[in-house]
């Protein structure tokens, strides 16, 4: 694949406002697309109308659209089995956060069922972290927790 992020963008911004498009470049196939990306919808609802894109042609390939953690394996991670939960993606983390704070800003959300926050080689966040709750209404919460 040869598409661009800017072009995601601009496609998937007809389902609502994009706050980011993150996409995988292999550098060493001359920096092309390694065939998936993730968009980050500053509502719910932008979300809900890119599903609806799911099994559509982009750029001459029919796309997969779906929730991002609809495919973690079961057991995987710290934590046991996530894969009955919801996950969400949080960026824009201070460098500095401990987990436990992370934790106990997202518990009023909903109950969690583990946490994924990358961490540099000096222990520091990478500032994103993957939350994974135990329900839906809880993921709806914490994607409007912004």
């Amino acid at each position: 694949p040869t598409t661009k992020e800017h072009g995601l963008e601009k496609e998937f911004s007809k389902c609502g406002k994009v706050e980011r498009v993150k996409m995988d470049i292999d550098i060493g196939n001359g920096g092309k697309c390694k065939g998936y990306a993730w968009i980050t919808f500053v509502s719910k609802s932008g979300l809900d109308s890119a599903i609806e894109l799911n099994n559509t042609v982009f750029g001459g390939r029919t796309i997969t659209v779906e929730k991002s953690g609809q495919h973690k394996a079961k057991g995987a991670g710290k934590g046991g089995d996530a894969s009955s939960g919801v996950e969400v993606f949080v960026r824009g983390l201070p460098l500095d956060l401990p987990e436990d704070i992370l934790q106990k800003d997202f518990m009023e959300c909903g109950p969690i069922a583990k946490i994924n926050m990358p961490r540099d080689s000096d222990g520091s966040c990478k500032g994103f972290a993957w939350i994974t709750f135990e329900t839906q209404e809880g993921a709806d919460k914490a994607v409007a927790f912004n």
